[in-house]
């Protein structure tokens, strides 16, 4: 639903909200002498202006907010309907379902990781995001090759890649599920790797009756 001005309060509700805050501020950014020195009337046009104001700023804030999920949702489901074209065309085994939780990551100092999950297509080198329980981000690179799966803190090249920066998990039961604990190396500080002690769990995603990838 379009958002619209609402009426402003009343000048004496908001004569009374100022005075109970005096000892805190002043509209327009006014110093405690400058506001005193007005006559009555002139704080009243003041107040109704920074209320208006306020107010128009509240708007614009909901409509940005509604603007980014709307976009949001449009990413997504774009996303959505490209993976659902080219899981269409995968064989099972060559999309890894890849967990994570528990563990510490390296957010300028060590922070619980919050739990995540994504879907990576064999041949392919993704840059995943991590966030702390506190909202902060890392990246980490995954390539997913036939068996084998580089979990890296530098981005690896198509052929190869620095051992000191990833981690490498071998298939053993990506079939029926596996979980591992990990730790992923910085090459920059070895005393500090970028992920310690994370649980990770592993299978390949599952194919419909039809042959195509569940969502």
């Amino acid at each position: 639903m379009p958002l619209s001005l609402r009426p402003l309060p009343s000048v004496l509700l908001l004569l009374s909200i100022l005075l109970l805050n005096a000892c805190s501020s002043y509209p327009m950014g006014m110093s405690e002498k400058e506001w005193k020195a007005l006559p009555p009337d002139k704080r009243a046009e003041l107040l109704k202006l920074a209320a208006k104001q306020k107010h128009e700023e509240e708007l614009a804030r909901l409509r940005a907010e509604e603007a980014e999920a709307k976009a949001r949702a449009e990413i997504e489901t774009a996303r959505q309907q490209a993976l659902a074209r080219l899981y269409s065309r995968l064989r099972y085994g060559e999309v890894l379902n890849l967990s994570m939780e528990g563990g510490e990551g390296y957010f300028y100092r060590y922070r619980p990781i919050m739990p995540n999950s994504w879907l990576l297509t064999i041949g392919t080198t993704q840059k995943l995001q991590l966030r702390s329980d506190r909202g902060d981000v890392i990246d980490l690179w995954a390539r997913y090759a036939p068996g084998k799966l580089l979990l890296c803190s530098v981005k690896p090249g198509r052929e190869d890649y620095d051992v000191n920066a990833c981690t490498v998990l071998i298939d053993h039961f990506w079939d029926r599920g596996e979980r591992r604990r990990i730790n992923v190396p910085r090459p920059w500080n070895r005393k500090k790797p970028l992920l310690r002690n994370v649980s990770v769990w592993l299978r390949y995603a599952p194919l419909r009756s039809s042959g195509r990838y569940c969502d």
